[in-house]
């Protein structure tokens, strides 16, 4: 199925959430399309505070969506028919949790996706959930790539790296798999590495002084 034949699934998740007044911006693969090319994608991740995800989640089941609460740390899922509805209220990136807050949100812009209107992730912050969340057989340092490599998008790599200390080893394996892959593209600056490698290297040797 289309990204166009789910849309009107993603319209209603949205206009519910709207009607809660609930603060929202649209990651995930979707997210990435907004700022280069579409891949297939059957769900809609929208990350909301924590303090309104079990309100959401009553009303889309309300509404004949399908509702799990998938992992009570991070994340509820609903469907309806075969397209799922995602909320996000904390980017779990396995060394710890990135909680979603009113400022991600702010960051965020408005896009037409298929005619209708969504707040979508920065691009900045978009970069750095998936480095961070990247994890065996996902493809998510890939959706990375694809934005830096975006003629669409000038990023803030002091922004990108906001939430890098949550697993700077992860941080720093990323830039080199991009130095190895694509060294002559320049997709970050000198210093980016240079500073990730110098705050790596402390904390190992803390570390191995308290070990």
């Amino acid at each position: 199925m289309t990204l166009a034949k789910r849309m009107p699934v993603f319209a209603r998740a949205r206009n519910m959430l709207q009607e809660l007044e609930v603060p929202y911006v649209v990651g995930g693969g979707i997210a990435v399309g907004c700022y280069d090319h579409q891949r297939p994608t059957k769900d809609m991740d929208f990350f909301i505070p924590e303090e309104y995800a079990e309100e959401a989640l009553q009303q889309l089941h309300a509404a004949d969506f399908m509702v799990k609460r998938s992992d009570p740390r991070w994340l509820y899922q609903s469907w309806c028919n075969d397209t799922l509805v995602d909320l996000v209220f904390n980017i779990n990136a396995g060394r710890g949790m990135i909680p979603i807050d009113r400022e991600m949100i702010a960051r965020g812009t408005e896009q037409d996706i298929c005619g209708e209107k969504f707040r979508i992730l920065s691009p900045e912050d978009l970069v750095i959930i998936k480095i961070l969340v990247q994890h065996e057989n996902r493809s998510d340092w890939w959706d990375a790539i694809t934005v830096m490599r975006s003629r669409r998008v000038s990023l803030d790599w002091h922004a990108v790296m906001r939430y890098a200390p949550t697993d700077m080893p992860k941080f720093l394996s990323f830039l080199l798999f991009v130095q190895s892959r694509h060294g002559p593209q320049n997709l970050y600056p000198d210093w980016v590495l240079r500073d990730a490698w110098r705050k790596v290297e402390a904390q190992t040797g803390a570390l191995r002084a308290a070990a």
